[in-house]
């Protein structure tokens, strides 16, 4: 109300034009692909040459909020307008953080949200539903 339509649309629009931008740039970071073609404010990427949530754990060490999805493993991103004013350091941290995971290869141990999606995703339903329903009383309790 205090923004008024006027403001409102204002708004909207910065998101939307800063969800294009960015999934524009994701296109060309080599080693992600785009899922799907942005319509709201979710830009949606993914990796067919590492574990993609490796990203997602770096980016997250850096401040980011990135959520982590399967079936593909993806990486999801809301953009807000707070993103609006910083969407050129999400896109510089993010390219850093791919040739940093690029450099790494798929060795060494998977920690944080890689270990547990990446684990859950071999696993059939029953124990999957368990593992994440302790692990979500862990981290909300921390």
């Amino acid at each position: 109300m205090a923004m008024g339509e006027d403001g409102y649309t204002e708004r909207t629009c910065e998101i939307m034009d800063t969800t294009q931008w960015i999934a524009d740039r994701v296109r060309d970071i080599d080693g992600l692909f785009l899922l799907g073609d942005p319509k709201a404010m979710i830009v949606c990427f993914g990796s067919n040459e590492f574990n993609v949530y490796r990203v997602g754990d770096k980016m997250a060490k850096m401040g980011w909020s990135l959520n982590s999805l399967q079936r593909p493993s993806c990486i999801h991103m809301c953009v807000t307008l707070r993103t609006v004013e910083h969407r050129q350091k999400f896109v510089d941290d993010l390219t850093d953080v791919v040739a940093e995971v690029h450099e790494e290869g798929n060795d060494g141990k998977l920690t944080g949200n890689a270990a547990v999606y990446g684990m859950s995703g071999s696993m059939p339903p029953g124990p999957v539903n368990e593992l994440l329903c302790c692990y979500t009383d862990v981290i909300l309790k921390a």
